[in-house]
């Protein structure tokens, strides 16, 4: 399942992708690249302290703390 991706909207990208990753109850779940940024080539790159990236690991249930984000 892929979730959809809205251009150059990273929070609501990132909001998208951590209920889709609640919803599956998985050990391993990988996003395709650009998903965050909507696929859209020219858009900045997206930091890994990106506050709105940091979104997939706000509650825990998304990211248990093992990404590397939060590490």
């Amino acid at each position: 399942m892929q979730p959809a991706c809205a251009a150059r909207d990273v929070a609501g990208n990132a909001e998208v992708h951590a209920a889709a990753i609640r919803a599956a109850e998985a050990q391993v779940v990988v996003f395709p690249e650009l998903s965050l940024t909507g696929y859209e080539l020219d858009a900045s790159p997206v930091a890994p302290d990106d506050p709105d990236r940091g979104r997939l690991c706000d509650d825990g249930v998304a990211c248990p703390g093992r990404c590397a984000g939060c590490r």
